[in-house]
């Protein structure tokens, strides 16, 4: 008995363990276009008239369905005086044929936004929902394959553009 309902036990768990979800081929050629980011990358930002510091850091979930960037700025003037973290996190649906990008951060913000396909070597992402309701605009610049810019304006507000420069450590 005890080794029946054992059996069932085993065959019922293989059943509903869940299997990984094939990505689909135009998701494999969006996602491809990213490919470039994963890695390290020193970043500068001007804030207040200075140069603020902070590392970008890029890579796949093992599934490859989500691309993860995590920010890390370290405590910067008497506004900022703790350790900035954000985590981006970048998914294709190729049914929207849009890319997702859910964002949050150590200060509670949070943010959905999509993106049409790269074109140009931009990726113009628009927010749909964050926690201040003022929607902004987002143009990432693959520059070359070492360099990118990162250039965030208002859309439901004024705001003075505001442009993030990596460079690929």
């Amino acid at each position: 008995m005890i080794k029946a309902f054992r059996l069932a036990l085993l065959v019922l768990c293989i059943g509903v363990t869940a299997t990984p979800v094939p990505i689909r081929a135009p998701d494999l050629i969006e996602n491809a276009k990213m490919n470039f980011l994963v890695g390290n990358w020193n970043c500068t930002e001007m804030v207040r008239g200075r140069a603020r510091p902070s590392r970008e850091t890029y890579r796949w979930t093992p599934d490859g369905h989500w691309l993860i960037m995590d920010e890390v700025a370290p405590p910067f003037d008497r506004y900022r005086n703790t350790t900035y973290l954000m985590e981006v996190r970048y998914t294709y649906d190729a049914g929207r044929r849009k890319w997702i990008e859910l964002t949050s951060d150590n200060t509670g913000y949070y943010g959905l936004s999509y993106a049409t396909p790269w074109s140009n070597d931009r990726l113009v992402t628009r927010d749909a929902l964050n926690k201040d309701r003022q929607l902004t605009q987002d143009v990432l610049v693959r520059v070359n394959d070492t360099k990118i810019t990162d250039t965030f304006t208002g859309i439901t507000f004024k705001m003075k553009p505001d442009t993030v420069a990596c460079v690929k450590m």
